[in-house]
């Protein structure tokens, strides 16, 4: 997987801290999609890896999973995930073929969704797609700023199951002109989002188009939201759309 992954940035030092755009590796995006969702299917896959009607659903199920980014970049996240379906549905069609059960591959990079405002990193992300699918099949990523975008004219709300991925680190006092302007867009004039790290616009809005919904959400944020001033703007604003915490992790050393 590693091999796919090891992408060169694109932009040099300062767009980095401008644009917060860091490269995530697959230690870290395991640390979110493994409890989000893929050690309860690893778990529904050995609870059903005997039984030929609880393994076709489980084929059914994953296939039907469908997964957004909204600040992709080159498209790590969607990539390690697609991967991680690729390598249980391989295992589950192994067990149906010993079955003797016509088996063929069901899950495809048209399940998976991103948004990036950087161009090349939409290209980037595209490119790593069609070599690991031999443009048989392309995720959906949209060229655009995120915070500015419905993302319902990405992907439907009422067809999605997660959100994911790794908002920029844009620290509150670091953030430009736009980027301030992107935030109050998101929170409103009332909220005092001028403190605020600008990851939270992506908390926010995921946290609303999560209500109402069977839509989670997991990101990788930087651990200042949860010091100071941070939580009790940020959490409160989460709570008014019904948002949970079901499972976080303590700080720890960010690699590149």
């Amino acid at each position: 997987m590693s091999r796919i992954l090891n992408q060169a940035t694109h932009l040099n030092a300062d767009e980095i801290r401008q644009q917060g755009a860091y490269y995530t590796n697959e230690e870290n995006i395991l640390k979110v999609i493994n409890p989000l969702f893929l050690e309860d299917l690893k778990d529904e896959f050995e609870a059903a890896k005997d039984d030929l009607e609880k393994l076709h659903k489980l084929h059914d199920k994953i296939s039907s999973l469908k997964f957004l980014d909204p600040a992709c970049g080159g498209g790590n996240f969607l990539l390690v995930t697609y991967i991680c379906l690729l390598e249980l549905e391989n295992k589950i069609m192994m067990r149906l073929k010993d079955q003797n059960e016509k088996i063929y591959s069901k899950v495809s990079a048209r399940q998976f969704y991103g948004i990036e405002i950087d161009k090349s990193a939409v290209c980037q992300a595209l490119r790593s797609f069609e070599k690991l699918t031999a443009g048989k099949s392309m995720p959906r990523i949209l060229a655009a700023n995120a915070l500015q975008t419905d993302w319902n004219q990405v992907v439907s709300k009422k067809e999605l199951n997660f959100i994911i991925g790794n908002p920029p680190f844009i620290g509150a006092y670091s953030k430009t002109a736009e980027q301030k302007q992107d935030m109050e867009r998101v929170f409103g004039k009332k909220t005092k989002h001028g403190l605020l790290d600008y990851a939270c616009a992506w908390m926010k809005k995921s946290a609303e188009f999560m209500e109402n919904t069977k839509i989670e959400t997991a990101f990788i944020i930087t651990n200042s939201v949860t010091q100071g001033q941070q939580p009790a703007i940020l959490w409160q604003s989460l709570a008014e759309h019904g948002a949970e915490i079901n499972f976080a992790y303590m700080s720890f050393k960010w690699t590149d």
